[in-house]
């Protein structure tokens, strides 16, 4: 049971988003990373197939503590084919290349892209 505010959409980008939560990102890139068994800045271990993404730096915050990020879903879609994802973010990105850029797992970037692309224009919005 929702109760987010619907008029938050007037701000959102000629992209057609079904998002319930208003504004629609573009400008960035999904890249990939591994996990390496390694807890993200959120503080979990998660597999390589999890549908998880680690979040530029600059919107997570402090990454010695769990943002308030930690755990919100994000739905990303591939601009070159409109292939799309959902994934929960569970780390911070220091290397993506601006705010609107992410990174994701393996399971969630190979779901609209290939790991040969490695890097892929996105628009995403939060769910």
């Amino acid at each position: 049971t929702s109760t987010s505010s619907a008029d938050s959409s007037s701000n959102t980008s000629s992209s057609d988003s079904s998002s319930d939560s208003g504004e629609t990102f573009s400008g960035g890139v999904a890249t990939f990373f591994t996990q390496n068994g390694v807890a993200g800045a959120c503080g979990t271990v998660h597999q390589d197939s999890d549908l998880i993404a680690a979040i530029d730096q600059d919107r997570y915050g402090n990454s010695g503590n769990a943002s308030p990020l930690c755990g919100k879903q994000v739905h990303i879609t591939n601009t070159n084919n409109g292939k799309s994802v959902t994934v929960t973010i569970a780390d911070d990105c220091p290397t993506c290349i601006n705010g609107n850029s992410i990174d994701l797992s393996v399971g969630a970037f190979t779901q609209i892209a290939t790991e040969e692309e490695g890097e892929v224009p996105i628009t995403w919005s939060f769910v």
